[in-house]
């Protein structure tokens, strides 16, 4: 759960900060559709409600994975935080 709300505090950062280095790759739009998908994981976990681990891909990483540079710290935090929510 740490890595999710850690995930989603990165994420507003970069869209508060209009941070030009993340921007260049990628649209607020999209870190926000990321940051609603884990703000939902977060309550599955609140309330305890869980899908089953197949049914646990949120597709974040696939699209981080194809469409971002491999450096990309932020890249890394959300992929690290749906991993963790895979692995509940």
């Amino acid at each position: 759960m740490e890595k999710i709300t850690h995930a989603i505090k990165y994420i507003n950062e970069a869209i508060n900060l209009a941070d030009p280095n993340v921007l260049a790759f990628t649209t607020v739009s999209q870190l926000e559709h990321f940051k609603q998908n884990l703000q939902v994981v977060l309550d599955l976990i609140a309330q305890n409600d869980l899908p089953e681990k197949q049914n646990r891909d949120l597709g974040i990483s696939r699209v981080i994975v194809d469409q971002w540079p491999y450096d990309s710290k932020l890249g890394v935090i959300i992929v690290e935080a749906e991993q963790a929510f895979k692995g509940l």
